[in-house]
């Protein structure tokens, strides 16, 4: 048989290759003591538990040698410094007092094992000092030492003490103590010649059916002490086809197994077979996954499944009891040396034939496995020709005929003969199929099929488009024969959609072309058939799974990976077996289908024993509830009618309730704050048999309409209104058994702001605050109408701090030194431009100074003189440009006087100025809503933040008012409009982050002038 083992590490949480030891509590769960502490299992992961009770000095996360779970549920933890006690359900620790003189010794002896005593007291077996008692309760500990001329210092180290009846037997290197409650101690050595040896004893159990104590000897073997002569027989070990005593097996640990077979460990696994002496002992491997890969055992442990835990000083594995069902036949030609690829299996009897293209012939294995061979006639001798007999098939006459590539062939299986029947074909011969009425159909490759009739040895070909007339003549010519029903007809697959032939009325038909009703997937290429019990037909394919076909033809259902939990969508063979489940060789495992449900119930992968996981392989099911799976090399062979199922319905049980990633203690109707709404639950399930193949289902009522599979035994919920929730959840084992849900319920209380009082509250404050805004609205307008004349005030003022600004002494005095400077250099023609320029330009000013708005045009105009002025006083040193959008009307659009020129004298004097080559200046004015201007300055001077440094550092330092009276200007203009004005200086900068300028825009509403 084929033992899997799962083997644990760092992705199952648990890093420490260090297992000391190995238990169960009274809810199934599995505790773990390694080197670094103590780990939980939850049936998914590992998660290390920390004792707050660690001091220095005596700390259970130092070696934690022993964990053991006493009649109370509590668990008793001993490392090499520390003695705890743990209650597993609320996760509480408590330590002893390390003063009381006795116990102190019986730590500092190393404590190596536990047995309990009376009133879950317990006696404790130590390295180096016999074996103590210890009280629960009070930590008092009483000693017990042995008398007798024969014990060594090999005496006091107790490997393990027993429980048998009223007595106690403690195990030593040297020696069994016989003790009782009152301190009455029997000492029982072996002896030889009247002289005491064998008596060092590694471990041992007590087996109540023969009242006797079966020992681990070490090198003595495994011994059977009889409890009423207190007789002890010994077992040597030895490796199979020897008698050197340097082989014997050195036996450090037993476990009972089934009848007379014991598991028991030798640095490895073995069993041994206590009646018969038959050892099987599993040797270390890494050929995959599953293969049984720890050594240095110090722990064997059956949980309460029979699962066998092995831990050990590389590593943790646990072999599952449903494990080691499968027989794996390696595939051998002895006769060609070649490992063989089956292409088929038949049982003949005790006999399986072997359908394969690495012979010369037809492989069979007797009932021993040995490989034996028929030759093919037309090869005799040639043993390396690959040219086995690749298909099979079985008449209701019981005549069996195959085919290899090129021929076909009656197989006298009692005489051990293969008839070589000539047939006139071409093309590669494939599968064959056998009617009722005594005809063969054979595939050919890309060649159609014959039908083949045995009697008058008549060979018809027919080619796919002689039975679709919808197939074009010369295309795709595949198709073959897979299936006869129990009607006697023969299905044809490798297709799109699926044939039926009737041999009785020589008639064919298509079926399965429509689209399935449940998920409108067509076949695209069938593969495999299988009929249930009503007549169904159930159809394979490589790419969507599996399809139903009723047995009136009118119906198609398509189950596939996501809507019926298939391991996978690439399907192969497929059968009904004798309880009507479905069986599905997928690339992801052997599957198991509720044909009835449509359901996928569980899969038997490599994990359970199969050489691989991939079964899209040749399948095979014989008549005595045998199943075939034909790997490369082997042959898995699982005996349906003796494989064991896990019938045991999993508990579920809540673990932990978390808020916010932080564990809450948690009770049956939980409380919880509004703010306490992000929630985490875990859970675990008590079966661990191929845990990993567990699936769990959960709902929360009021959240989830139904059951939601995973498999993850947590779930998070986030923003959870507040309300009262009931939690769900359930397991089902690696068989699709499913246990009763169990249940959580919790209330999350309303805000404050969601309570009657607070409502009460904030509908009186809200009335309040109506009426006082209504008064203050109504005060609001008769105080507006009082400050629009002190509005009106402030903006003639600010007007006039504009039109300074504008004209400021400093513009006065270099206007007027520019016209004498033209003078004295007799260029009277350019000194008359610029007098003439400037008289005008004061002109406007002086105009629009008497007036709050005026033209868009007469705002232009002054832009314009000022700019002009500006560019000759700098003899030229920058361009300019005024736009104006096409849909503006200049002429008739009334803006606020004077707001955009102290803009444009920024722009030049801070800007242009101080720039070394020719500078530009933009203004563009644009119309962007109904009544609201946009207008742009821009100019590419030296950028704000030059000028600022530029200015401190010359003698120039002219302070400009204007940007701070051009913003108290909007901001009264604001207090007085319903559209709002608004200025923005933006810094411009190139693409190496260099300034490269600035740019102004002022938002303006507008009125109309009268036409």
């Amino acid at each position: 048989m084929a033992y899997r083992f799962i083997n644990f590490s760092e992705k199952d949480g648990i890093s420490d290759k260090f297992v000391y030891n190995i238990s169960q509590d009274k809810k199934n769960r599995i505790w773990i003591g390694t080197q670094s502490g103590l780990y939980l299992f939850d049936g998914v992961k590992f998660k290390n538990i920390k004792s707050d009770k660690d001091i220095a000095g005596h700390q259970i996360s130092n070696i934690l040698q022993n964990v053991f779970v006493d009649s109370s549920g509590e668990i008793w933890l001993s490392s090499i410094n520390a003695l705890q006690i743990l209650n597993p359900e609320t996760q509480q620790f408590r330590s002893f007092n390390y003063n009381i003189e006795k116990l102190n010794e019986a730590i500092s002896s190393n404590i190596l094992n536990f047995c309990e005593a009376e009133k879950e007291n317990v006696f404790v077996g130590t390295m180096k000092d016999y074996w103590f008692f210890i009280n629960k309760k009070t930590g008092k500990t009483k000693h017990f030492i042995p008398q007798s001329q024969y014990l060594s210092d090999e005496s006091k180290l107790i490997t393990k003490i027993i429980k048998a009846g009223n007595w106690y037997y403690a195990l030593s290197n040297n020696g069994i103590f016989k003790f009782n409650l009152n301190g009455v101690i029997v000492p029982i050595f072996n002896f030889e010649n009247g002289k005491p040896t064998k008596n060092s004893f590694e471990d041992g159990y007590f087996n109540a059916k023969i009242n006797s104590l079966i020992l681990a000897c070490g090198i003595d073997g495994i011994a059977t002490l009889n409890l009423q002569t207190n007789q002890i027989s010994y077992n040597t070990l030895k490796e199979e086809k020897t008698e050197n005593a340097d082989n014997r097996y050195f036996v450090n640990l037993v476990l009972p197994k089934a009848g007379d077979e014991i598991w028991f460990s030798s640095g490895t696994l073995g069993i041994y077979n206590l009646k018969n002496k038959k050892i099987l002992s599993f040797k270390n491997s890494f050929q995959d996954d599953y293969s049984f890969k720890i050594s240095n055992i110090c722990k064997i442990f059956a949980d309460r499944e029979n699962n066998i835990w092995i831990g050990s000083y590389n590593g943790l594995a646990m072999l599952p009891w449903q494990n080691f069902q499968i027989k794996n036949v390696t595939l051998f030609n002895p006769f060609a040396k070649y490992f063989v690829e089956p292409f088929g299996s038949m049982k003949i009897g005790n006999e399986v034939l072997i359908a394969n293209n690495t012979s010369n012939g037809l492989l069979w294995l007797n009932e021993k496995n040995e490989m034996n061979l028929i030759e093919n006639p037309l090869l005799k001798g040639n043993f390396k020709a690959l040219n086995g007999i690749q298909y099979l098939t079985k008449t209701k006459k019981n005549q069996i005929f195959g085919t290899s590539s090129l021929n076909l062939f009656q197989v006298d299986f009692q005489s051990k003969k293969l008839n070589y029947i000539p047939i006139k074909t071409s093309g590669v011969l494939g599968r064959i199929e056998n009617d009722n009425l005594g005809n063969l159909y054979i595939a050919s490759s890309n060649n159609g099929f014959y039908i083949y009739n045995i009697s008058n040895k008549n060979l018809h070909h027919f080619n796919l488009w002689d039975i679709d007339k919808t197939i074009k003549t010369n295309s795709q010519n595949t198709i073959s024969p897979r299936f006869k029903d129990k009607n006697g007809n023969i299905w044809f697959g490798k297709t799109e959609s699926v044939y039926q032939y009737n041999p009785v009325v020589k008639k064919f038909k298509k079926l399965a072309n429509q689209k399935a009703e449940n998920t409108g997937a067509k076949i695209k290429l069938s593969q495999f058939f299988a009929e249930d019990s009503v007549g169904n037909i159930w159809i394979s394919t490589n790419d969507n799974g599996i399809f139903k076909l009723s047995k009136d033809f009118k119906t198609l259902l398509n189950f596939n990976k996501q809507n019926s939990g298939l391991p996978s969508d690439f399907c192969g063979n497929l059968f009904f077996d004798k309880q009507g489940f479905l069986w599905i060789g997928t690339l992801s495992g052997l599957a198991k289908f509720d044909a009835k449900k449509g359901k996928n119930i569980s899969v038997i992968t490599m994990q359970n024993g199969l050489k691989e996981s991939n079964s899209a392989v040749p399948i095979n099911f014989s008549d005595d509830g045998n199943v075939y799976i034909n790997h490369y090399a082997s042959l898995s062979v699982i005996d349906l009618n003796h494989y064991q199922q896990n019938l045991l319905k999993p508990k579920t049980t809540i673990s932990a309730i978390k808020i916010l990633d932080k564990e809450i203690p948690f009770s049956e109707n939980l409380k919880l704050k509004y703010f306490q709404n992000f929630i985490t639950i875990d859970w675990f399930s008590d079966v661990y048999n191929n845990f990993n193949q567990n699936t769990f289902a959960y709902k929360l009522e009021g959240l989830d309409k139904d059951f939601v599979e995973t498999k993850s035994n947590t779930i998070s919920y986030s923003n959870l209104e507040s309300g009262t929730y009931t939690f769900w959840v359930k397991s089902a084992n690696n068989e699709g058994v499913w246990g009763e849900p169990t249940k959580i319920t919790f209330t999350i209380s309303a805000p404050f702001w969601k309570s009657w009082w607070f409502y009460t509250i904030l509908g009186t404050l809200i009335f309040a605050g109506i009426y006082f805004f209504n008064r203050y609205k109504i005060n609001q307008i008769k105080e507006r109408a009082k400050l629009k004349t002190k509005f009106a005030q402030d903006i003639a003022a600010l007007e006039m701090k504009a039109l300074r600004a504008q004209m400021n002494p400093h513009f006065i005095f270099n206007s007027l030194n520019s016209i004498q400077n033209y003078i004295l250099k007799n260029d009277s023609e350019k000194a008359s431009q610029y007098l003439t320029k400037f008289s005008r330009l004061i002109r406007l000013i002086l105009d629009h100074s008497n007036q709050n708005f005026i033209t868009l045009s007469s705002e232009i105009q002054l832009l314009t003189l000022y700019i002009e002025m500006e560019d000759m006083r700098f003899e030229k040193h920058f361009e300019s440009e005024i736009s104006v959008d096409d849909n503006l009307d200049a002429e008739h659009i009334l803006i606020p006087s004077m707001l955009i020129q102290p803009s444009v004298e920024n722009a030049i004097w801070h800007g242009l100025l101080h720039k070394n080559e020719k500078g530009f200046l933009k203004i563009y004015f644009k119309k962007i809503d109904e009544n609201l201007l946009e207008v742009t300055i821009e100019d590419n001077g030296v950028g704000r933040k030059k000028a600022e440094e530029l200015r401190s550092k010359t003698s120039l330092r002219k302070k400009s008012y204007g940007t701070e009276i051009t913003k108290n200007r909007i901001e009264t203009l604001n207090k007085t409009s319903e559209l709002q004005t608004s200025f923005e200086i933006i810094d411009l900068y190139n693409e190496n982050e260099n300034a490269a300028g600035t740019k102004v825009l002022i938002k303006i509403p507008f009125q109309k002038t009268m036409l």
